[in-house]
């Protein structure tokens, strides 16, 4: 999704006056995504040995916690690179679009640190359909995570997930003070692609849209494949 994109402004090969606008590589997404939790575990790696028995647990918990911030940077990185190439086919069978919803709302803790609130809410009886589960919920945690990370204040998530007919919906809402006109969904470019290829698989559709002081991202998928 072209409105998704970021433009990095760098000075020109050979010259400090010129400059020109270019798409950051994947290697640069993956360089500056992974820059930070490694960071982070090495400053706490170096700090636990000199620290107090007090604070060694709280120093362990930010370790693991971005231990697998890292971890899950590098197979979302991989998961794209497979899908770009056509080689992440959907495993089809039946499954709950709430209820894989609900677990990667839970699944992404970079929330509460963040000050940042998840709340979903999803229909009494669920929403039964056919489709990949694993891939559905790889690519919704990739998306929050993404979205979790980049709040840099107190905001929120909602989701909201509804079954219409024929169809499975869900809509996330990012609310906050900072959010205007759904730029604080450029940061997540990679991030969304992985949801839309995802949802593609399934014969769906992705749209990001601002909406006031709101960015909001819906994705409508069928409840059956075509051909089943």
């Amino acid at each position: 999704m072209s409105e998704l994109g970021i433009v990095a402004v760098r000075p020109s090969a050979g010259s400090c006056r010129g400059t020109v606008r270019e798409e950051p590589s994947d290697i640069d997404d993956l360089v500056h995504d992974l820059r930070g939790p490694l960071s982070v575990i090495v400053a706490f790696a170096e700090s636990i040995e000199g620290a107090q028995r007090e604070e060694r647990a709280r120093f362990v918990e930010r370790l693991v916690a971005n231990a697998h911030r890292a971890l899950a940077v590098l197979e979302e990185f991989a998961a794209l690179a497979d899908l770009r190439s056509g080689e992440v086919e959907a495993y089809v069978r039946p499954m709950d679009l709430a209820e894989v919803a609900r677990q990667a709302a839970e699944s992404t803790t970079d929330a509460g640190r963040r000050c940042v609130d998840i709340s979903c809410v999803l229909p009494h009886d669920g929403v039964p359909m056919l489709g990949d589960r694993d891939l559905l919920g790889m690519a919704f945690r990739a998306v929050l995570r993404a979205l979790t990370h980049g709040l840099a204040g107190p905001g929120s998530l909602r989701l909201l997930v509804a079954g219409d007919g024929d169809f499975g919906a869900l809509e996330v809402r990012v609310s906050d003070a900072r959010v205007m006109r759904g730029r604080s969904l450029g940061a997540a470019a990679n991030e969304f692609e992985i949801l839309e290829r995802v949802v593609s698989l399934h014969g769906g559709l992705v749209v990001v849209e601002p909406d006031g002081c709101e960015s909001v991202f819906r994705m409508t998928i069928p409840r059956q494949p075509r051909g089943k």
